[in-house]
């Protein structure tokens, strides 16, 4: 059917995604960021796994 995507919807916004990202380069922890954002912790630690390094 077009129009429609497979898969499980997104926790976080791309906002909310790059506003994480950020906070884990300035020292937040990703337990914290997760409180704030309303996700797991995990799931902020998948982000960072998936994230490109600033060395790339």
């Amino acid at each position: 059917m077009p129009g429609l995507s497979a898969g499980r919807p997104q926790k976080l916004s791309d906002q909310q995604k790059y506003k994480a990202l950020s906070l884990l380069r300035v020292g937040k922890s990703a337990a914290a960021i997760g409180r704030m954002l309303g996700v797991s912790r995990s799931t902020i630690s998948r982000l960072k796994n998936e994230a490109p390094s600033e060395n790339d």
